[in-house]
């Protein structure tokens, strides 16, 4: 789960419904199948151009916590 500001806040950290289809999203990504899922861990916690691009392979579902934050949650395609 991300809380971030309103407003343009970068990405922290991504919640991710089914880490095991995103993992496979990844390794398809790198073309490296052998990828474990600290790698992936490492990947979306460290903010960079290449993480927004594999970020928009993935469905987007915002929820308003309230008027300040919102929280991100991606989910496999």
């Amino acid at each position: 789960m991300i809380l971030k500001q309103n407003q343009n806040t970068p990405v922290a950290a991504p919640q991710f419904n089914d880490l095991t289809a995103v993992l496979e999203i990844y390794r398809t990504y790198r073309g490296n199948y052998i990828l474990q899922i600290s790698q992936l861990v490492d990947f979306v916690t460290s903010p960079s151009p290449e993480r927004e691009e594999f970020l928009t392979l993935l469905n987007v579902e915002f929820r308003t916590m309230n008027n300040k934050y919102i929280k991100q949650i991606y989910s496999a395609i």
